[in-house]
């Protein structure tokens, strides 16, 4: 069961984060059913932090972001065990 989501933000510290409380706590339970987690974002959501904490980095599998995301935030990725396509 592949699972495919967006996220508000993501950072390598915060972790995976949205705005709003319950949401998170049901995008929590739904991460916790998939056997692949695939996050799609754009730039604009690397490094950052918002409100909810839903999971930390380490639950995605492959990361699919445009071509702006930085570099160093691709690399800490990839340093992870997570695979990241650019797109």
């Amino acid at each position: 069961e592949k699972i495919i989501f967006g996220i508000r933000a993501i950072d390598t510290e915060a972790g995976l984060t949205i705005d709003h409380l319950p949401a998170a706590q049901t995008l929590r339970a739904v991460l916790n059913i998939g056997k692949e987690l695939i996050l799609v974002a754009d730039h604009t959501k690397c490094e950052r932090a918002s409100m909810a904490f839903v999971a930390p980095i380490t639950v995605i599998d492959t990361f699919i972001t445009d071509t702006k995301a930085p570099n160093t935030f691709i690399s800490a990725l990839t340093d992870q065990g997570i695979q990241v396509l650019t797109v």
